[in-house]
């Protein structure tokens, strides 16, 4: 595959090459008299179209300033096309919520800015990367990512105190403790600097941001709680504010729950709830609706805590559904705009490149139709696989399901034997019987088949030991004897065959996505899931989802 690939490769950069030659389309004038603008003014023109709620204009203007982007041109007009590419990557992340385009794009501007030392900007941008990273590894669930925000916001600290950029200072410190609330904050005492301005209203937010966490590092929560109430009152009124509000509410909500004050806990998390619900701050709600159900299930209340964690996962699907970039052909034009800013070729080049490249595009095509031919067989060849194992799937899910009847109505069961000399040497000492061993396998297969408990996301061994009356050692005994494999194992196939049963059933989990139906059956990292999956079934999830709506459209 990996020749096929640079074929198409190859292929693909003909076929530019042909349309780059094939002469110049005249642009729009309204985008032709940009020429003669400056990069501030066409900046001050995409931040009035912000303004407008002309995202799409914007993006537009930013994009055309950043690829005007020379690294002859005066240090003022680079860190201007600098600001520009942030700019667009603002809109890509807050707008479009395009997150790897916005990656992307703030790498970019980041790459300009500390190739030119432009310290003054590499502040701004280091706490974008770090809001962009942060909010993403919460959505994901990585570690990994959320260390490496934290490591952008600290840059982004270090750089905006240097060049006293207070407000990208102080945005770099909230952003970063936003429900983070065990961090430790003793490397970020430059807040309290005696140069750092007392008048703005972030400086002053962020410090008793950091006064709170201090207090709940010490369980000194009344004084906390006190802080925080103090954020309120040093809140500035800009399109931030809000998020500000909702944050101090949730932090406020956090120190009741460390109190076990559950119901003060869930009253400050409703009020997060509707400032996020009028001001439509959607991720916010995700984590609020997630907090909600964790502190009822605190509380004991059983049912209200699983319709937080239904309107959670459902909430979490939908910011994950959101359209991404709608503009593809303003974009277009963006592609057209670079290329009439390039030089054109002699005719006498252009002849003889066009000529060159018609040979090679024959050649190629006749490459790139047998490429197509190989790629439709191997796809071929690969659904009739795939929907293979579909179908085995559905005959030994219906089979087991017949099975599991069957010892319903009977208790008499029997014990495959193993050929595993290790499993019987390692549990030879054991003092289970033959009939104790039969006794615990009925106990432990009646558990993992009820659906209800094997998919809570914290059931362990000793929760299955404790439902059997055994104790773990036995238990991974007669799992290790009666089916060959761990416990994690097991679990990890039964999980996977409700996972299955969930994706045929379109008609009650047909609206959910391949995550939720993960979480809801109790795997908590998706590529275990995807791994678990792959190994029970054969199939990737997307490929059985796939296969289970067209067998539901074919009964249809």
């Amino acid at each position: 595959m990996k020749t096929h690939s640079r074929i198409l490769f190859i292929f693909l950069f003909l076929s530019f090459g042909l349309h780059l030659f094939a002469g110049k389309s005249s642009l729009p004038q309204k985008y032709r008299m940009w020429d003669n603008l400056s990069n501030e003014d066409l900046i001050q023109k995409g931040r009035n179209y912000v303004k407008r709620s002309q995202n799409d204009s914007a993006l537009l203007v930013f994009t055309f300033v950043g690829n005007r982007y020379d690294p002859k041109m005066s240090l003022q007009e680079i860190e201007n096309s600098a600001k520009a590419i942030n700019n667009a990557g603002c809109l890509y992340y807050y707008v479009y919520y395009d997150f790897p385009q916005a990656y992307d794009t703030f790498i970019n501007a980041l790459d300009i800015c500390e190739r030119h030392q432009l310290t003054s900007t590499l502040g701004i941008i280091y706490v974008n990367l770090g809001n962009l990273l942060n909010e993403y590894g919460r959505r994901y669930y990585s570690s990994v990512i959320a260390q490496k925000a934290v490591e952008m916001y600290k840059k982004g600290f270090d750089y905006s105190y240097k060049t006293a950029n207070w407000q990208s200072f102080a945005s770099a410190f909230i952003n970063m403790t936003e429900l983070n609330y065990g961090m430790k904050v003793d490397d970020y005492k430059a807040l309290f600097a005696k140069n750092v301005p007392d008048s703005l209203p972030d400086v002053l937010f962020a410090r008793h941001q950091y006064l709170a966490i201090q207090h709940i590092a010490g369980k000194q929560y009344a004084e906390a709680r006190r802080e925080f109430m103090r954020q309120i009152s040093v809140m500035k009124h800009n399109w931030e504010a809000n998020r500000y509000l909702i944050s101090t509410y949730i932090g406020i909500s956090y120190v009741y729950k460390l109190e076990k004050k559950y119901s003060q806990s869930i009253d400050y998390l409703k009020k997060a709830e509707q400032v996020a619900s009028v001001n439509q701050s959607i991720d916010m709600k995700v984590q609020i609706y997630k907090m909600l159900s964790e502190i009822y299930a605190l509380q004991g209340n059983d049912e209200q805590s699983r319709h937080y964690k239904v309107v959670y996962l459902e909430s979490k699907d939908s910011v994950m559904n959101i359209n991404r970039l709608g503009s593809i052909g303003e974009m277009d034009l963006i592609h057209d705009l670079k290329k009439e800013e390039k030089k054109v070729m002699e005719l006498a080049m252009k002849r003889q490149v066009q000529n060159y490249i018609i040979i090679m595009a024959v050649i190629l095509l006749l490459m790139g139709c047998v490429f197509i031919y190989i790629v439709i067989k191997k796809n071929k060849e690969l659904s009739v696989r795939n929907k293979s194992l579909f179908l085995k799937n559905q005959q030994l899910m219906h089979i087991e399901d017949e099975e599991r009847l069957l010892r319903k109505s009977y208790e008499e069961k029997w014990i495959e034997q193993l050929d595993d000399n290790t499993a019987i040497e390692k549990y030879s000492k054991s003092s289970l019987n033959d009939a104790d061993k039969e006794s615990l396998i009925y106990r432990i297969e009646e558990v993992m088949n009820d659906t209800q408990i094997i998919c809570q996301s914290d059931f362990t061994i000793s929760k299955l030991a404790k439902q059997v009356n055994s104790n773990t050692t036995y238990v991974s005994q007669v799992i290790n004897e009666k089916y060959g494999k761990t416990f994690s194992i097991l679990l990890g196939n039964h999980r996977v065959k409700e996972a299955c049963r969930r994706m045929n059933d379109q008609e009650n989990y047909g609206n959910m996505t391949i995550e939720a139906i993960s979480e809801s059956v109790g795997f908590k990292s998706r590529v275990t899931f995807l791994n678990s999956f792959k190994r029970s079934i054969g199939l990737t999830p997307s490929e059985y989802m796939r296969l289970a709506r067209q067998k539901m459209n074919e009964d249809c």
